[in-house]
């Protein structure tokens, strides 16, 4: 049987989309509502689960490579901590 593999696009998709600019500190991060349940049906259903992003300005001036990490960081921390 083949894995099964569920990509998920972070902003929008596991977190709110912060309108024109990046999620780029903690206090402005909002989980999409149900998320972690949903996330723990596909993980039930035996689907392996791959977050992906596109974050243009990356590594600019503007959004330094830390500011990114710090948040992509503890979203995975908190994943991890439901079980995902």
């Amino acid at each position: 049987m083949a894995a099964k593999t569920l990509f998920l696009g972070r902003d929008g998709t596991l977190i709110e989309a912060a309108g024109a600019g990046p999620i780029d500190r903690l206090d402005t991060l909002e989980l999409v509502a149900e998320v972690m349940p949903a996330l723990r049906r596909f993980r039930d259903a035996g689907y392996a689960l791959v977050v992906v992003t596109n974050q243009p300005g990356l590594g600019g001036p503007a959004y330094p490579s830390e500011t990114f990490e710090a948040v992509q960081q503890f979203l995975a921390r908190l994943f991890a901590s439901q079980g995902i």
